[in-house]
This record gives structure tokens, C-alpha cells and sequence, in this order.
């Protein structure tokens, strides 16, 4: 029986080791939204997917849906992934960071273009910029409350709503976050409760 391939963009949210050689892994895709698949004998030295399947990647994988699970089958490093940030300590925390929360919000095989776009977007940014600790925190409350918007949580507050509504992520949002950080870390945290997640 042939096997439907799908080709899509991913970021590798989570990898758990599973047996002697596969990984277990928790991906945020493009075209699928959430999904958790193996990679069959990933670990192994002679596995040509290994590289492009480290934690916090973005990658470009092929994927077969199989009767219980998806398994990886191509693997293609993106332009952004964790060896950008090896430099970064905070910056990598970040990463980490904004993995777990989509790994905490997010519904399996959900499509949503827009929060992968504005992953894909604070990731580029952080990997092409060289931010100090101050700049590094307001990049992430604009991400946080901006994915907590996407997945229906929006803040009450009008002076947050405009760094929220505007499209791209540049100085001029950061310099407003930066202005209203405190509010913005209340509001955060007020939202993330609302999810009692």
C-alpha cells in the first residue's frame, strides 16, 4: 500500500528519545498546525536526518500519516534554527521558552498560518539582530501577547491593543512594549490564566 507524503515547514517544538535510536518529536508545521511524530532511527551516527532534526530547528521535513502515528521521513535545515543562537544564551531561552508555551496552547492538527508566520518572524528577527537582555524581553512580550491574540486571548488593555494589531515586528512595536513592560507582563500573566492551562 503506497503512503501519501506531505511536504511541510516545521519548527521542532520538543524531541523525547524513544528506544535505541528513534525520537519522539513535537512539531509546529505550516500546513498542519500542531502534530507529534517519530523519526525512526534518528539518533543513530549514520542517520542523514540527525541534523536536520535538533530541538528548536526550523526545518523543512516530509511527513507520512500512518495508521496511528506521523513519521518523518526527509529532513532539510530552514533558515532559522538553535545554532544561530548558541552565541545567545537568552536569546536561546527564548526560543525555549516560546516553544513550550505553543506546546501548552496549541490543539493537535490545528492549521494556523498566521501563528507560524509570527513565530517564523520573531525567530528571524532574533537570529538576525543583536539584541541586549532589555531589547530580548520586549521582543518576547510582543510574541507572547500576539499568540495569545491569534489563539482568541486578547488583551482588554487599549494601550497593549496597539502592539498587539500591528503586523510586523519591528523597533517601533519593541519601543512601545518597552514603554508599557510592566502592563504588558501583567496583562501576560493575566492571560495566561484565563487559559487555566
Amino acid at each position: 500500500m503506497a503512503y501519501q507524503h506531505y511536504t511541510t515547514e516545521a519548527f521542532i517544538l520538543a524531541g523525547v528519545p524513544v528506544g535505541e535510536a528513534h525520537r519522539y518529536l513535537t512539531l509546529f508545521t505550516k500546513e498542519f498546525g500542531l502534530l507529534r511524530a517519530v523519526a525512526r532511527s534518528v539518533r543513530a551516527e549514520r542517520s542523514k536526518l540527525r541534523y536536520g532534526l535538533q530541538t528548536f530547528d526550523a526545518t523543512r521535513l516530509t511527513l507520512v500519516r500512518g495508521r496511528e502515528v506521523w513519521r518523518v521521513t526527509g529532513a532539510m535545515l530552514g533558515g532559522t534554527g538553535h545554532y544561530h543562537f548558541r552565541g545567545n544564551r537568552a536569546v536561546f531561552l527564548l526560543t525555549a521558552r516560546l516553544c513550550a508555551l505553543l506546546r501548552r496552547l496549541l490543539h493537535d492538527e490545528e492549521r494556523n498560518l498566521p501563528l507560524f508566520l509570527l513565530l517564523s518572524d520573531a525567530l528571524s528577527y532574533l537570529a538576525a539582530s543583536s539584541l541586549d537582555e532589555e531589547r530580548i524581553r520586549d521582543v518576547e512580550s510582543v510574541t507572547v501577547l500576539r499568540i495569545l491574540a491569534l489563539l482568541g486571548y486578547r488583551s482588554s488593555d487599549v494601550l497593549l491593543r496597539d502592539i498587539v494589531s500591528t503586523g510586523t515586528l519591528d523597533e517601533e512595536v519593541f519601543s512601545k512594549a518597552a514603554a508599557h513592560r510592566s502592563l504588558a507582563v501583567a496583562e501576560i500573566n493575566e492571560l495566561l490564566n484565563v487559559t487555566q492551562l
